[in-house]
């Protein structure tokens, strides 16, 4: 065979870049421990059945397939599921389906639509009661009560599969234009996170267009995560970022209209009730774009031994106007082990992860967001208590995490739904006029996802909630085949409508409730018949608690919703409260494990050897296996505190527990110094529940000052001057202290491992490069002499000049200065082959073409790279030219 002079090095480079292909990377990534597949996307409902298990469970992206199992599709919606088998294969399953998996090769379609994508190594065998049939080629299948069609074409519901959801979670910027509201286009938007032991501070930086030719006010409108606090506010005026200050609502509304009647440059903002802020922002300029930063810190309890970072990215408004630029980047460090770090929503994420830090990036341009962005991590295997504190003088804050331990042999290779004993569910459905047609979407999502989890054996009882209560049936049903359709049915025929009467509703829940119930609310909280206070609504249902053994839960189906309204209710028997921001089917999934688990029930907390005040919660709810539970607290120190220890007892299964642990006090300002604000909201919110006298008020007012946290009595103003400062008696207070020290650490500590990964990558690049280059000069052939060249480098590969040496190779490009230059090559001359240097020059060049290359490009170096033949071809001077060798080979 002979091979063109220019082919020599371009030949060994293209193998060197294709040793993985991405299919066969997926392929051969799968563990040779009996798993048929994987999932590679999920649209809608879907669920899988293991061999000898009463419940479903959820199946999601990246979920592994085995033998045994049965995977099913809801028939409501865009409902699909594409499967990658081992041997490359792959199937892609419809709505309303249901397929048995016998073996990795093996299918038997009991109902509904597939399309089956055999290979030649690998056909797909598709049973039909006795029958079997075999395909090789795309193909499609369609399996009724009285026959199994051949298809002749793809069917309908292929073109809509990647759909996407329509639900408006992510933050906009409203302006007045003849009379009406228009969202203002997002320009770009970038979000950074950092993540210290599960503490997550957020800081979002976006611009919005003003495509007009007219000055404008606008109303940003943000929905906050549940147990976020906005800790900063600010913008841009002119080319400095302008930080707001913390002044009384009233006070503050009265000085932003006074200056916005002078034209200046002012920003507010404020709570809009439920979870929901808004800021005013004026001026935004013709032709321009307005800059603005919004900063919040949460805690991200652990479920099922996973923290959830989730970043809301969905909204109508960028179907329509796509961002110009979207940049995530979430740097986490923890001091437990981190088993692994994934991105599940988006598969372009980039992400670096060790056994304490890990880096995810997110980089889009001209995007329209089809899903919200994730980040999940593992922690390692555990349990028991982990203790935090922090000390300012003779202050002092401590945080307990609880987290009961792990049963032994519970090492699962995935989630199921356990079966546990029948259920008893109560599952009562806001219709009233606030649940809009994104929530009640939610609604249908999450009850259509949980009704299909259920076993043979449980049963439910369903009502709907708005001026009046409405039942499905008199009884309880069990979950048998037509449960879902039946309720949908019920919840199709009441839309949403008028005011609600959620006092009246929930007395009849407590009066239907018996002492094993689970009773799930799904709905706002949001009152709107007698008094409409939702603090004394709240108030209402703690008192009720003597009243019923029941477990109640709270489900938020939408961005809108009030916190302490579903927080007392869920008090009622240690249950929790949930959000539909994330996968229905998920929340379903993790709602149901809680509920078909035993836990933790009867928790108390106890702080021995110190002083303490203000803990948080002061009745912790029942703790599932997997759960986590965030308890924060006011300490007293004096002297020595060796001897001080946390008791958090409970029962199990009925039988008594106890766990343990040291409570050491750092020096004062070491370390911790975000537990100040996290236990502010959280006495804020305790606080806000006690009702609105004047005296509350002004209590609220004060301590919302104190630590710059916003609440329905202040607001955050931002003032362009410190001359408007002075003139309007606001003080420019010294920020709270927020974990900078600690964040600005896990930001270091991430970037350095990154940097440190990066490095050992290009190291094991470069030697498998230089391997492989080996090999292929190896194969040219052995002890062949060659002279010093006699013809000019660039005459052999095309070029004009030998310093444009790589020009003739197709698709690499450079030209007469000295092409790939971004894989490390410069421009050289035949003398470099002269006195048997050739070999060693090619190999040294070859070794540093990573030094430009990108990092996430990489092929990984192969495990088992093929042995090179005994012996080298030598250079030795006056004897074939280089390019004799390669016609010859």
């Amino acid at each position: 065979m002979r091979i063109a002079p220019t082919r020599v090095v371009a030949l060994a480079l293209f193998t060197a870049l294709s040793l993985v292909p991405l299919g066969k990377a997926v392929a051969d990534g799968l563990a040779e421990d009996g798993r048929v597949g994987v999932v590679i996307d999920r649209q809608g409902l879907v669920f899988v059945r293991a061999a000898g298990r009463a419940r479903w469970t959820p199946l999601a992206a990246r979920d592994l397939v085995y033998p045994g199992d049965r995977l099913r599709t809801e028939t409501r919606g865009p409902n699909a599921l594409d499967l990658r088998l081992k041997g490359g294969a792959r199937l892609t399953v419809g709505p309303g389906a249901l397929l048995d998996v016998v073996d990795a090769s093996t299918f038997e379609l009991l109902a509904g639509e597939m399309e089956a994508q055999g290979t030649t190594a690998q056909p797909l065998k598709l049973q039909v009661g006795t029958k079997t049939l075999t395909t090789d080629k795309a193909s499609w299948w369609r399996r009724t009560p009285d026959a199994f069609q051949d298809l002749k074409e793809a069917p309908r519901w292929l073109t809509g599969y990647r759909s996407g959801t329509s639900e408006e979670w992510m933050g906009s910027l409203l302006v007045t234009l003849d009379g009406k509201e228009v969202p203002l286009h997002v320009g770009w938007h970038k979000v950074d996170v950092e993540i210290k032991d599960q503490v997550a501070r957020t800081t979002i930086e976006q611009t919005f267009v003003n495509a007009t030719d007219t000055r404008l006010e606008g109303v940003f409108r943000f929905p906050l995560p549940a147990e976020a606090s906005i800790s900063g506010f600010g913008m841009w005026i002119g080319n400095e970022l302008v930080e707001a200050d913390i002044v009384e609502r009233e006070r503050a509304r009265q000085i932003y209209e006074d200056i916005l009647r002078r034209k200046k440059d002012p920003g507010l903002l404020e709570w809009a009730g439920g979870n929901v802020f808004q800021a005013r922002v004026f001026p935004i300029e013709p032709r321009s774009e307005k800059r603005v930063r919004l900063r919040y810190t949460e805690v991200l309890p652990l479920e099922q031994g996973v923290w959830r970072y989730r970043y809301a990215l969905r909204s109508e408004l960028l179907r329509q106007k796509p961002l110009q630029e979207l940049q995530v980047t979430v740097r986490a460090q923890s001091t437990q082990a981190l088993e692994s770090v994934t991105c599940p929503t988006h598969s372009d994420a980039k992400v670096s992860a060790d056994a304490h830090t890990a880096q995810v990036e997110l980089s889009q341009r001209d995007v329209s967001p089809q899903s919200d962005f994730e980040v999940q991590g593992r922690v390692a295997a555990g349990g028991g208590l982990t203790v935090v504190t922090h000390r300012r003088g003779e202050d002092g804050w401590f945080m307990v995490l609880v987290r009961p331990p792990e049963a032994e042999g519970q090492g699962w290779q995935r989630d199921l739904v356990p079966d546990g004993g029948p259920l008893d569910l109560l599952l009562a459905v806001d219709t009233s006029g606030s649940i809009d047609a994104a929530a009640r979407k939610a609604q249908t999502a999450f009850l259509t996802a949980l009704l299909g989890l259920l076993a043979p054996e449980d049963k439910v009882r369903v009502c709907t909630l708005d001026t009046r209560v409405r039942w499905l049936s008199e009884g309880a049903l069990g979950a048998e085949a037509g449960l879902t359709e039946k309720v949908l049915a019920f919840l199709d025929a009441r839309a949403p409508r008028g005011w609600s009467d959620l006092d009246g509703g929930f007395e009849q829940l407590l009066a239907k409730a018996g002492e094993t119930t689970q009773v799930i609310y799904l709905g706002d909280g949001i009152a709107t018949s007698g008094d409409g206070d939702p603090v004394a609504l709240a108030q209402r249902l703690r008192a009720a608690a003597g009243r019923t053994k029941a477990t109640f839960h709270a489900i938020a189906p939408a961005a809108t919703y009030e916190r302490v309204v579903l927080e007392a209710l869920a008090s009622l028997g240690g249950g929790s409260v949930r959000h539909l921001r994330e996968d229905p089917a998920g929340v379903a999934q993790r709602l149901l494990t809680e509920m078909a688990q035993p836990g933790l029930k009867d928790m108390k907390v106890e702080i021995q050897g110190v002083p303490t005040a203000r803990v948080y919660p002061d009745q912790l709810p029942n703790l599932p296996p997997g759960g986590q539970h965030v308890v924060l607290g006011r300490l007293l120190p004096s002297g020595a505190t060796a001897s001080a220890k946390v008791t958090v007892s409970g029962t199990y299964e009925g039988r008594p527990v106890q766990f343990t642990a040291p409570l050491t006090l750092l020096g004062d300002e070491a370390g911790n110094s975000f537990l100040p604000r996290l236990w502010a909201r959280r006495h804020l919110d305790s606080l806000l529940e006690q009702g609105a006298s004047p005296a509350i008020k002004s209590e609220i007012v004060r301590f919302s000052t104190e630590h710059t946290i916003l609440t329905p009595y202040s607001s955050l103003l931002v003032l362009e001057s410190d001359e408007d400062r002075e003139k309007y008696g606001v003080e420019r207070r010294v920020k709270a202290r927020d974990g900078e020290v600690e964040f600005a650490s896990t930001r270091d500590r991430v970037a350095l491992e990154a940097s440190r990964r990066a490095i050992e990558g290009a190291q094991a690049w470069r030697l498998h490069l230089r391997r492989v280059m080996q090999q292929e000069i190896a194969s040219l052939g052995r002890d062949l002499p060659i002279p010093v060249p006699e013809v000019a480098l660039g005459e052999w590969f095309g070029a004009p000049h030998a310093a444009g040496w790589v020009s003739g190779m197709a698709g690499w490009g450079g030209g007469a200065g000295g092409a790939l230059s971004g894989f490390g090559f410069t421009s050289f001359d035949q003398s470099v082959f002269a006195d048997g240097g050739g070999e060693t020059y090619l190999m040294e060049r070859l070794a540093t073409m990573s030094a430009g290359m990108d990092r996430g490009a990489m092929p990984t170096p192969a495990a088992a790279a093929p042995t090179s033949p005994a012996g080298r071809p030598r250079l030795e001077e006056g004897k074939k030219s280089l390019g004799d060798v390669a016609e010859e080979s």
